[in-house]
């Protein structure tokens, strides 16, 4: 259970999905700025008891005791590291530093196979990236650019932006929908949202969601009805 509750991805996923969900229906440009701050606020103080239970003893061993500072200091390692990954591998790509920039060092096309179908783990930043970008080897959702332009060069990024292209498509369609089906909309964005650390178009939490929303939405194309019929009551 605390494992769940400290989950930074089922919070961000609810979120996502919420404020696309409340979209659907509602127009955020007119938001009062009071609200956006209330907002802003809440989900710090979730994030910092979410982190607090997940990292405590690592930031306590790093010297670090408060927990609202435990939150800042993830917050920078969680935008940071990202940018300074991306940054690292893109001046390695331009100044020849990184072997095979163009086809790199796999075959991309592991980028189209599930998750699920596969043992590969990665490693951490210092061991992928071999030198190339200084970023602690204990953080593995760095970069898409510099995890697929390390690993399958400018062929992997372009295959990533063909998913991409076809996610878009599928999530336009989706959120078509009137129904349930919408719902799975919301999962595609959650992993679009996400696109600029981790790469999750091939994850299984990310087809199990999909799928999960389609099955339950098939009683609304099978006519199964969504309510208990209404009684008839005849007139007297």
């Amino acid at each position: 259970m605390t494992a769940l509750l400290s989950s930074r991805l089922v919070f961000i996923l609810a979120v996502v999905i919420s404020v696309y969900l409340i979209s659907r229906e509602n127009d955020f440009r007119g938001m009062r700025l009071s609200t956006a701050i209330a907002v802003a606020i809440m989900s710090f103080a979730a994030t910092t008891q979410l982190n607090y239970l997940r990292n405590a003893n690592y930031y306590e061993a790093q010297g670090i005791s408060n927990r609202w500072l435990m939150n800042v200091a993830e917050i920078l390692a969680y935008l940071g590291t990202p940018a300074q990954a991306s940054f690292g591998i893109a001046n390695a790509m331009g100044n020849g530093s990184l072997p095979h920039p163009w086809s790199g060092v796999s075959d991309p096309t592991h980028l189209l196979v599930p998750t699920y179908f596969t043992s590969s783990g990665g490693g951490g930043g210092g061991i992928r990236y071999a030198g190339l970008v200084d970023v602690a080897p204990n953080l593995t959702t760095n970069s898409i650019f510099a995890d697929v332009g390390s690993q399958s060069g400018l062929a992997g990024l372009v295959l990533v932006l063909v998913v991409m292209f076809f996610a878009a498509i599928l999530t336009g369609h989706l959120s078509l929908y009137q129904n349930y089906v919408a719902l799975a909309a919301g999962a595609l964005i959650y992993a679009f949202a996400e696109v600029w650390r981790v790469y999750l178009f091939n994850a299984g939490i990310l087809h199990a969601l999909v799928l999960a929303t389609l099955v339950a939405a098939i009683p609304v194309f099978t006519g199964a009805p969504r309510h208990p019929p209404a009684r008839n009551v005849s007139a007297n």
